[in-house]
């Protein structure tokens, strides 16, 4: 196979071991299949995804420069919304639900020369930059998650990528190790920052009510069925591209795609099926949105629905593009959301059998 030269990264959970020994074994392995399933999906597209060492993934890109810094901060910030996710979305008293709080992410990179075989069907990584890379792993960093960088991948870096980096060399039976580390703390924050988590009449700047001729169990899909969403949203497509935490819609995340290049996201930030969600979306406008529907029951046959849009007034926004554009997108909106209950709401063949 040839060798390659690029960046190796190792992203590995902190604190699963410990973990994993003090609890239930069943729910620790299945949250520990979810956040590094997390973790793959943010890595995939960006990194090539090599191995998976038990509570760590190995990862290279030939891309040498501060990239690598962005995937990384990306990647943990989306495990540590998932640790949120799974923790306000389980009812299970559990010490395996009950902490997976514990957990935290690190990531070591270096720059370096490998090279891939396959063994079976699985992919192995071969040299001496990949036995380096994993000797970063056993370090004196004196924090539970950081970031740490090799010299040699370091020295690629642009001057504000390498801002808030601290020089730590390590020594290892190869000799010493130049490199330095990131507390990521800053990361995390930002990450779990939510201006909003529910909309209601107090914080919205839009609002819509109709009453929708569906029973609410037939409401609700219009919110959590991708194909009914995609009718009611007039995208062409629509792909639930991120699962919820722990089977629920909790940070789940619907992916809309409306031809022309043009896109958008709904990331869940709480739901109480079949009655209230509330997403986290953008607008024209409006780079950092957040959408509140509420149905309530008018009767066996009937919904009341209520939209809630707010956004907060940070800095580039703005509030008439945003408003324009609801104003004229919600009338072909509605026509659809009537259009979709119509034919969910009629009676099937096997029904009229029954009549």
């Amino acid at each position: 196979m040839p060798q390659v030269t690029g960046t190796l990264v190792i992203a590995d959970i902190s604190g699963y071991t410990r973990y994993i020994a003090g609890t239930e074994q069943e729910h620790s392995v299945e949250i520990l299949a979810e956040l590094l399933s997390v973790i793959y999906r943010s890595f995939e597209g960006r990194l090539s995804i090599d191995q998976l060492e038990g509570d760590a993934i190995c990862a290279t890109t030939e891309q040498l420069d501060g990239r690598v810094l962005n995937w990384m901060e990306d990647c943990f910030g989306a495990y540590h919304r998932r640790v949120r996710d799974i923790t306000s979305a389980t009812t299970c008293p559990c010490q395996a639900c009950a902490s997976v709080g514990d957990l935290g992410l690190k990531f070591f990179a270096h720059h370096g020369s490998f090279t891939r075989q396959e063994i079976g069907n699985r992919v192995q990584l071969f040299g001496s930059d990949v036995n380096l890379v994993h000797r970063l792993t056993k370090n004196s960093v004196p924090l539970r998650e950081y970031v740490y960088v090799s010299e040699p991948t370091f020295s690629g870096w642009s001057p504000q990528d390498r801002q808030g980096f601290i020089s730590l060399p390590q020594t290892y039976d190869l000799g010493v190790v130049e490199g330095s580390y990131r507390d990521l703390t800053d990361v995390r924050a930002a990450a779990l920052r939510e201006a909003m988590t529910s909309v209601d009449a107090s914080t919205a700047r839009w609002h819509r009510q109709v009453e929708l001729a569906a029973p609410i169990d037939v409401a609700w899909r219009l919110w959590t069925d991708p194909n009914v969403m995609r009718r009611r949203l007039g995208a062409e497509s629509v792909a639930f591209v991120t699962p919820g935490a722990r089977g629920t819609y909790v940070g789940g995340e619907f992916h809309c795609h409306h031809g022309d290049g043009q896109s958008s996201s709904f990331r869940i930030l709480s739901a109480e099926p079949p009655r209230e969600m509330t997403v986290r979306t953008a607008f024209p406008g409006v780079p950092v949105a957040y959408m509140t529907d509420r149905l309530r029951p008018l009767g066996e046959a009937s919904t009341q629905w209520d939209c809630w849009i707010g956004w907060p007034e940070d800095q580039g926004v703005d509030s008439g593009a945003a408003l324009v554009f609801l104003d004229q997108f919600a009338p072909g909106m509605l026509d659809g959301v009537r259009d979709v209950l119509r034919e969910l709401s009629a009676p099937t063949d096997s029904d009229r059998q029954h009549i």
